[in-house]
């Protein structure tokens, strides 16, 4: 089940957050640069 979650996190946060919340993608990926 956790490997579900995650593909299911990898596929849907970045595409939920972008409609729901640009600055959470931005915070994201702040936090993968540094």
């Amino acid at each position: 089940m956790n490997y579900e979650v995650v593909l299911i996190d990898a596929t849907e946060t970045p595409i939920e957050r972008s409609k729901k919340n640009k600055n959470s993608i931005i915070q994201e990926r702040r936090k993968c640069i540094h």
